[in-house]
């Protein structure tokens, strides 16, 4: 083989080499999404479970959780469709976009979040305790501190995202 054969095969090898590394990363990223979007999909209907369970319309509860799948879906999806460009280094502006609405979805998840938990223990205190059954009042309490405390821990942790975007 002449030094131009050899050097036009070592040329192919290492552009079959990239593509395959971005092909590999890619898909890795996508994985992680994916199992991301997931969870995030898993986490709120274990929440919309517990608040169904308590509600006394079923159909009012399937409703529930067949909206919040719905709302939650789509977050997901407009999270790909920004996330997936701005990976591929497709433009500046997806990655000023990504930067936006990441934050944007974190605050709807803690919209959703804190609303689904409020009404959980609305219902705990208004269609239980109310009823005398003050067995609950531990779960209550309990549940209360709970999601306080979540709650503010996605909050400073919202905070200090946003102080270290303003340092930038």
């Amino acid at each position: 083989m002449s030094a131009s054969g050899s050097c036009r095969a070592n040329k192919s090898l290492y552009i079959v080499s990239l593509w395959t590394l971005q092909v590999y990363n890619l898909l890795s990223q996508n994985l992680c999404g994916v199992l991301t979007a997931l969870q995030t999909q898993c986490l709120i209907q274990i929440i919309a479970n517990r608040v169904g369970l308590i509600m006394v319309d079923k159909r009012k509860a399937r409703t529930l959780k067949w909206t919040l799948f719905s709302l939650v879906g789509l977050i997901n999806i407009s999270v790909f469709v920004i996330w997936i460009p701005t990976r591929m280094n497709i433009s500046h502006t997806f990655a000023h976009v990504n930067n936006i609405w990441d934050r944007i979805e974190k605050v709807l998840y803690l919209i959703i979040d804190g609303a689904l938990n409020g009404y959980f223990l609305y219902l705990v205190r208004a269609k239980l305790i109310s009823r005398g059954l003050n067995k609950y009042k531990p779960l209550f309490n309990f549940n209360a501190v709970i999601v306080g405390v979540s709650l503010s821990m996605d909050v400073s942790h919202g905070i200090q995202i946003c102080a270290q975007l303003l340092a930038h």
